[in-house]
């Protein structure tokens, strides 16, 4: 069990939940910093202790997210940070203190109020989102005096695995207190410059809880979009016989690039690696997200519908845990040219 110590100087009290592709990552540029870092797994501390394993650092697991609260009582904001399947999960996080409110308790000590500043760094559904920490907020406000505050803040990230373990990441951030965005020394951004803080990386404060993750669905929507035209604008190059890597070179300095043809097709595609580390089942829920969105917002998107479509048959086609950009090998199939976008030379 977590043990109540009180971090040292600038340290902060962080519990991690979801230890994928991605949040591992993330987990172990927290700890890096210094700070001081428990999990927390729904597959039980046998799961934890592996992760902890995994991370060093001095992680510590611990059995549930009530015992990490509870041995943490004394100290005035802790963080927990989530990066899980989906929104769904989130939520099921979320019942577990809603059904047991009493699990805040904390002592006030001065004016304000103890805080749970709850970092969700899951791909979610925005209206969901905003309705997590809704509930949170009702929890939480009941006996108010004697209970930690939650402020709950999506921050969705762009740039994968790889973006993560250099701090590179874009962050799409919405939260119920947007000041702590824009707030340097906030523990909240202090966390968040811990994946995204490194030259080259990105922290957007979006506006209220929801917009991070509004952000990162439409952004993905874009993602497949692009992929997919790509994909049909580089098999069509190849088959009329034109050489794509340099075809690729003229359109990025013409009005026809875009991130996906400047960065996926050499890096990814070309090299027939396929190893960005962003896997259908990832790309299709988030297509699946900004559809809905778009539909409760009454939006004409035919468009949006279609790579929706063409994303399922390539999910069908290649499996849920292929890369993403796999995609081009449907296009391929599907034209007589299996193989063809590829570089002059391979390694």
């Amino acid at each position: 069990m977590s043990t109540p110590i009180v971090p040292s100087g600038n340290s902060l009290n962080v519990l991690m939940i979801g230890l994928g592709k991605l949040g591992l990552p993330l987990c172990r540029r927290i700890a890096a910093a210094g700070h001081r870092v428990d999990i927390f797994s729904t597959r039980g501390i046998d799961r934890a202790s592996k992760s902890c394993a995994d991370i060093g650092l001095g992680s510590t697991p611990v059995p549930s997210i009530r015992s990490w609260l509870e041995a943490n009582r004394s100290v005035s904001s802790l963080y927990m940070v989530t990066c899980v399947p989906t929104s769904n999960e989130v939520s099921q996080l979320a019942d577990t203190i809603v059904n047991d409110a009493a699990m805040l308790e904390a002592p006030k000590e001065g004016p304000n109020r103890p805080k749970l500043h709850w970092i969700d760094c899951t791909s979610g559904y925005p209206p969901l989102t905003k309705a997590i920490a809704e509930k949170l907020s009702v929890a939480s406000s009941k006996d108010a005096a004697a209970r930690r505050e939650t402020v709950f803040t999506d921050c969705a990230v762009s740039g994968g695995p790889h973006g993560a373990r250099a701090g590179v990441l874009t962050s799409m951030v919405g939260s119920q207190d947007p000041s702590l965005i824009d707030d340097q020394e906030s523990g909240v951004r202090r966390l968040i410059d811990c994946w995204s803080g490194a030259p080259g990386g990105h922290v957007f404060g979006l506006g209220p809880v929801g917009s991070g993750h509004a952000v990162k669905s439409v952004n993905n929507a874009l993602l497949a979009a692009n992929l997919l035209m790509g994909s049909e604008a580089m098999v069509t190059l190849a088959k009329a016989g034109v050489d794509v890597e340099a075809a690729l070179n003229a359109i990025d300095t013409s009005s026809g690039r875009t991130f996906v043809l400047q960065g996926r097709f050499p890096k990814n595609i070309l090299t027939r690696k396929f190893d960005y580390g962003f896997n259908m089942a990832g790309l299709q829920k988030d297509v699946a997200n900004a559809l809905r969105l778009m539909e409760g917002e009454g939006i004409y998107n035919p468009m949006s519908e279609l790579a929706m479509k063409l994303v399922n048959d390539a999910l069908g086609t290649l499996g849920p845990e292929a890369d993403h950009t796999e995609i081009v090998k449907v296009v391929e199939d599907k034209s007589e040219a299996s193989g063809c976008v590829k570089a002059r030379k391979q390694d």
